[in-house]
């Protein structure tokens, strides 16, 4: 019995391994690489792509039909979009209208039309097969979750003109996606794409267009730095931050909408751009440093009423800058005889060459502050005379053309002493402009203030400190010479 027994245990684990057997090759036979199910889907899937690139062909012939001025390479289509060269303004659509059994089909959303091609958005490897198998391209874009990641793919949809158009299907452009790229001369950027983020664009050395689509949100900082080819932009006004440096360096770019939606021109955005006017549109509040620094065809800037601080460099260095234009509804801002004045007419904004007279700048007795390099570009002024309202002096204020520094007597900050700027009380030196490559520096003094030698008239080799002298701040002595410093004055 035992032995009977065994027998028929032996033979219900062979039973089993032979059904488990069975059942597996059954399974590789319906779901495998070759499988049944799986050459049923892609025989399916085959079919569908076939018939949806035969409307793609009859809308395309139809379209010849009707203009034979028709362009099929013209033709984009997606979701959310229907452009061709010869479409009407009046004329919506998108690709359901090219074809119309897409709609509700497996490939909805999938599906673009792309230089009159259709081109297949997936990375399921079963309709990637299909696909090429019939014919269809497939977008050779890196995307993640719906960033465009930098790839070497990302110029193989770029038309014989060097025109690209982005799929739908990307709603960011990650950093570096198109830097540093040759051919690219258009970019249209669909409104699908919220954000361009930081250098996506930089050191592109043919792009010169850029077409934003109404949706775009953000451009990061330096998105488009040093694109020496670079003309024209097209910005929407759904764009609401604009990072440092956008566009910095970009010095042939002249054509450019600031959207609506910013609060802010961030620093350093046009730094050496070609614009020449400017104007601020209504909603933005705030001009931050540099930001239209050495714009050296910039002629005239229009201020809207709705900006409430521009930094006393954002303008700087800009030599051919005629004319302020200031929103008669803005009383954060008051324009006369060459100076643009803020914070109720006690700092200095802008100085326009025509503050200039017989060589000589005259500070409004309004002044209280100032600022840097704010008349670095005009070497023409050898005198400045400030008045008594003066109690903040940056040293880079004065430039090394300037000889002659006339302070009001009744300045209760400063006063002039051997071609030097010094605190009232003689404890600082402010700024030297004299002529002597000796200096010695008054008896008392305990701070030398950041700069105070700065770039100096001449190259100063000796400076005699006082005993008296407690702090020397930060690059005072910087590009100069010195060969001696003495303790002792």
């Amino acid at each position: 019995m035992s032995k009977e027994k065994g027998i028929t245990l032996i033979a219900l684990v062979i039973t089993i391994i032979v059904l488990l057997v069975l059942a597996g090759v059954t399974i590789s036979m319906l779901s495998g690489d070759n499988g049944i199910l799986t050459n049923a889907t892609r025989a399916k899937y085959a079919t569908e792509l076939a018939q949806y690139k035969e409307e793609l062909e009859i809308y395309k012939a139809n379209k010849l039909l009707e203009n034979i001025d028709f362009d099929e390479e013209s033709l984009f289509s997606a979701e959310n979009s229907l452009e061709y060269n010869t479409k009407t303004d009046e004329e919506n659509g998108n690709i359901y209208d090219v074809i119309s059994s897409l709609k509700g089909s497996h490939f909805a959303g999938k599906l673009e039309v792309i230089k009159g091609e259709l081109l297949l958005n997936s990375q399921d490897k079963t309709e990637v097969k299909v696909a090429q198998s019939v014919g269809i391209e497939v977008n050779p874009y890196e995307i993640i979750d719906g960033v465009l990641i930098s790839s070497d793919g990302n110029l193989l949809l770029m038309d014989s003109s060097g025109t690209l158009r982005l799929p739908e299907t990307v709603s960011e452009i990650d950093e570096g996606a198109f830097a540093n790229l040759e051919g690219l001369k258009t970019i249209i950027i669909p409104g699908t794409v919220k954000r361009i983020e930081t250098s996506a664009f930089a050191y592109n050395s043919t792009l010169e267009t850029v077409i934003m689509e109404d949706g775009v949100e953000y451009i990061g900082s330096r998105a488009f730095q040093q694109c020496p080819n670079l003309q024209t932009v097209q910005m929407p006004n759904s764009v609401n931050t604009m990072g440092t440096q956008a566009f910095y360096y970009d010095r042939k770019l002249s054509n450019i909408n600031i959207s609506t939606g910013l609060d802010k021109i961030s620093a350093h955005c046009f730094v050496q751009t070609n614009i020449k006017n400017i104007e601020i549109p209504a909603g933005i509040q705030r001009i931050e440093g540099y930001a239209f620094e050495k714009c050296s065809n910039l002629e005239s800037i229009k201020i809207s009423e709705t900006v409430t601080y521009i930094s006393d460099t954002a303008f700087t260095q800009s030599p051919n800058l005629k004319d302020v234009i200031i929103d008669e509804n803005n009383k954060n801002f008051y324009y006369s005889d060459g100076f643009l004045l803020g914070n109720n007419r006690k700092n200095i904004v802008l100085i326009l060459q025509e503050a200039i007279k017989n060589n000589t700048l005259v500070i409004p007795d309004t002044v209280t502050t100032l600022g840097q390099d704010q008349i670095k570009i005009y070497s023409q002024i050898q005198t400045i005379e400030i008045p008594a309202s003066v109690d903040t002096i940056n040293a880079r204020f004065i430039t090394n053309s300037i000889s002659a520094v006339i302070i009001d007597k009744n300045n209760s900050t400063y006063e002039t002493y051997q071609d030097g700027i010094y605190t009232k009380d003689g404890k600082k030196i402010v700024r030297y402009y004299g002529d002597s490559e000796s200096v010695t520096i008054k008896d008392g003094v305990e701070i030398i203030q950041e700069y105070a030698f700065f770039d100096a008239r001449v190259k100063i080799t000796n400076v005699v400190l006082p005993n008296s002298l407690k702090t020397i701040e930060g690059q005072v002595f910087y590009r100069e010479y010195i060969e001696e410093l003495s303790i002792g004055g």
